[in-house]
């Protein structure tokens, strides 16, 4: 598993039901998903997308994340 400034990812439930990612004090949610075999991809974009711009984003592979672009245009939004 890949991470960024020490931190480990923490999947928790938004309080829509939804699952987020929580990785070196950002959010992520679910951009994208789908199944291939037994395997389940899905693409995770910052929270801040839609309001600040935020192009950062992570990949993974059955919760195990394989790819993170971490160049956010913004402060963490949870400090630790």
């Amino acid at each position: 598993m890949i991470s960024m400034g020490g931190g480990k990812p923490i999947f928790i439930t938004s309080k829509r039901g939804n699952q987020l990612i929580l990785l070196s004090g950002y959010k992520y949610f679910v951009k994208a998903s789908h199944s291939v075999g037994r395997m389940t991809k899905r693409r995770w974009n910052c929270s801040t997308h839609h309001a600040k711009g935020c192009r950062a984003l992570l990949h993974t592979a059955n919760d195990t994340i394989l790819k993170i672009n971490d160049r956010h245009n913004h402060s963490p939004v949870y400090r630790f």
